[in-house]
């Protein structure tokens, strides 16, 4: 219990201790690598039984700008007060602590309400005003909304009456974050950079012109929050960490991630950052939990920097998810031997990091009889072959041979994937430019698949 708060994750916490600290799932597609890694999201999310009033009013205050928070100040002064009076207001106090904007409190006040005066005032003499015109002050410096602000401002009277009356029981507090790394994506992104804030988006609310603000990024936020609560564990999620360029996005911080040099431990390391010039380091409280599509890079190829730094932990397609049969009236299709079958093919022409995941085939156990066929069909049609496609560039002699599908293998042009027709040189160029030897093929996708096509891709008899 803490601050008469109750926390529900004794036993989660012994378990988030045994996993290492940084550590990458990687695997073939569809093995159920993100949806292990939303699992594991359980075990940084944490029940709050009680909420305390001022966390309440965080809460609201960090989902409004400057101008709402002052309306919401006003509202519950009686609609009039003074400056110094509406920066004690404990929304705005709020507001301070979320922003970490601790000086010019009252001089952010005072240029909000002048911004947004009626444009009729005798008392405020202000050249750039912006709407909604909503306040104006009397002669003794008393601030107010005036008569119609009701009628403008009916969208924020309804946020006051979530504010007072709408305070959760219970909350639950998600103490991780979640990234997607890709081609593009940035240290300033990841850590900190330069931010454009135009007038009049958060941040600039009441600016006349664009600014330039440092801003900061989605792992140094998490970062600061698992510092200042080591008591409790975080985590960021990075989905597809291969695919960013990891030195340019992690830069000087690679090393800070290790487990050794986090901060709490003895061989803690700081770095200074290069935009904010702050002292910088990772709390030894902070998971790094990434995914990795061993067919869109291979683990040889990624960067060494990385590899040294993170445990690897690999997920193959799981036989038994799918060690089951669909009942149809043409027969039965056994789905985990049709699996094992097509991978075993993958890996004997291609390599095992391209294999087909078990999660492709999930679905099936949620339908029956011909639902389950037609579900089937969907899959091959629009997610296996495409992905061998991809896989064997278009080599489709090859996805024909992991199909069964291969004249070697079936016949019967009708219980084929795949069928194949023998290009007529002459009747399709007038002669023939290749030798009689090197036949030429076109391929096309069967309109239907039958219930055989499956079966004989794990039956066929080799000749």
């Amino acid at each position: 219990v803490e601050k008469g708060r109750e926390y529900h994750h004794e036993e989660k916490d012994k378990n988030i201790k045994n996993m290492p600290l940084n550590q990458i799932f990687y695997g073939p597609p569809g093995t159920g690598k993100t949806y292990y890694m939303n699992a594991l999201k359980k075990k940084f999310t944490y029940t709050e039984s009680t909420m305390d009033d001022f966390e309440w009013v965080k809460t609201v205050a960090g989902e409004l700008t400057w101008f709402e928070v002052v309306v919401l100040a006003l509202i519950d002064l009686g609609k009039e007060s003074t400056v110094p009076e509406i920066t004690k207001h404990k929304l705005v106090r709020a507001k301070t602590e979320v922003s970490n904007k601790t000086k010019g409190i009252p001089q952010q006040i005072w240029s909000t309400l002048q911004a947004h005066t009626v444009l009729e005032s005798k008392t405020v003499n202000y050249k750039t005003r912006t709407e909604p015109y909503v306040f104006d002050k009397k002669e003794n410096s008393v601030w107010y909304l005036v008569e119609n602000a009701d009628e403008i401002l009916g969208e924020l009277y309804r946020e006051y009456e979530r504010y007072k009356n709408e305070k959760p029981l219970s909350q639950e507090l998600h103490n991780y974050e979640f990234v997607s790394f890709h081609q593009t994506y940035s240290y300033e992104e990841f850590i900190e950079g330069i931010k454009a804030v135009p007038a009049g988006e958060p941040g600039n609310e009441d600016g006349d012109e664009m600014v330039y603000q440092v801003s900061d990024g989605i792992f140094k936020k998490i970062v600061e929050k698992a510092k200042n609560d080591r008591d409790r564990e975080y985590a960021i999620f990075i989905d597809e960490i291969n695919r960013g360029n990891i030195s340019k996005i992690f830069g000087e911080l690679i090393t800070l991630i290790e487990e050794s040099k986090r901060v709490g431990n003895e061989e803690a390391l700081e770095v200074t950052l290069p935009y904010s010039g702050e002292k910088f380091g990772v709390p030894n409280n902070l998971y790094i939990i990434g995914t990795m599509n061993t067919a869109d890079r291979s683990i040889a190829l990624m960067d060494t920097a990385l590899r040294r730094r993170f445990e690897f932990v690999e997920m193959m397609p799981d036989l038994e998810k799918v060690d089951f049969e669909i009942e149809t009236d043409d027969g039965d299709i056994a789905i985990g031997e049709l699996l094992k079958t097509v991978n075993e093919r993958i890996e004997y022409l291609y390599d095992r990091d391209h294999m087909i995941g078990h999660s492709y085939f999930m679905s099936l156990k949620e339908k029956y009889g011909q639902e389950a066929k037609e579900e089937l069909d969907h899959i091959f049609r629009n997610r296996v072959i495409p992905l061998l496609q991809e896989y064997f560039y278009d080599d489709w002699e090859k996805i024909q041979m992991v199909l069964g599908d291969h004249p070697e293998q079936k016949a019967d042009k009708g219980d084929k994937f795949i069928i194949e027709t023998k290009v007529k040189e002459n009747a399709l160029l007038g002669f023939s430019p290749y030798d009689n030897d090197d036949e030429r093929y076109t391929y096309k996708i069967n309109e239907n698949f039958t219930v055989a096509a499956y079966q004989n891709i794990y039956s066929v008899k080799q000749p």
